[in-house]
């Protein structure tokens, strides 16, 4: 498979002025979605297995409380190919694209938030992707991908928040697709995501809040799919072919 371009469209990350009152990207994003415009990338990577929340309930209730379910975003960390990969040489080019992009959309003297991990040792970014949306009011038509009150979902608290969504949110499925481009189920996101190597288009989206000095970057994924590794298996060592000793027939050997 052919390593995918980088499309960088800087020029789209201009930090906006957010709308009065928003102190949140939740907020500032409900308000106008118009003010912010979106770059889109491509990147060759490896969903690391560690930090990879892709349940489709996002593991509603979370430890901090039951929250607001229609608000959350399924997230995962894009790393490096594994060592030997051919794509590795693509992903770093990927992974120099979403730096260079942030550096030139950062407002100075803010604070950083967002798409960029530091803390691992390993260079990579994050990635989210939020499976509940308000439709839109001027389309009727607009059921989204997947049925709501089919969306799987393990604890009685968020099966009751889906039936309170009902009518008022859509669902929007990852859309995820196996080595044959066959969707994935969401109920499989995490046995066959975590660890796999995937070519990955997103968009990145940078938010500034200068009440809190602060800007937001954000990488939402339009496409995730499955690929294989690339990586030549090591030469399995020579067998050799057993020496079957040959029956002594000397005559001190045979019996009279």
């Amino acid at each position: 498979m052919t390593p995918l371009p980088v499309v960088v469209a800087a020029e789209a990350l201009v930090a906006p002025e957010p709308t009065e009152g928003a102190n949140t990207v939740e907020d500032a994003a409900e308000a106008d979605p118009t003010l912010f415009e979106l770059a889109e990338l491509h990147a060759i990577a490896t969903t690391a297995a560690e930090g990879c929340y892709l349940t489709p309930d996002g593991g509603y209730p979370t430890a901090a409380g039951p929250g607001d379910l229609a608000k959350i975003s399924l997230t995962f960390q894009a790393t490096a190919p594994r060592s030997g990969s051919k794509y590795a040489g693509a992903y770093t080019k990927s992974f120099g694209a979403v730096r260079q992009i942030i550096n030139l959309a950062r407002t100075p003297g803010f604070a950083y938030k967002g798409t960029l991990d530091g803390k691992n040792a390993r260079p990579g970014f994050k990635l989210q992707h939020a499976p509940f949306r308000i439709p839109d009011p001027n389309d009727e038509d607009d059921k989204g991908s997947y049925e709501l009150n089919e969306w799987p979902v393990k604890s009685v608290l968020a099966g009751e928040e889906i039936q309170r969504m009902e009518g008022k949110y859509v669902v929007d499925c990852l859309c995820a697709y196996d080595f044959d481009g066959r969707i994935i189920a969401p109920e499989e996101y995490m046995k066959k995501l975590p660890g796999a190597s995937v070519a990955i288009t997103f968009n990145m989206i940078h938010y500034a809040f200068p009440n809190q000095k602060e800007d937001t970057f954000v990488a939402d994924v339009v496409e995730i799919r499955l690929i294989k590794s690339q990586i030549a298996p090591p030469p399995s060592p020579k067998k050799r072919r057993p020496t079957v000793p040959e029956m002594d027939e000397s005559p001190k050997k045979k019996k009279n």
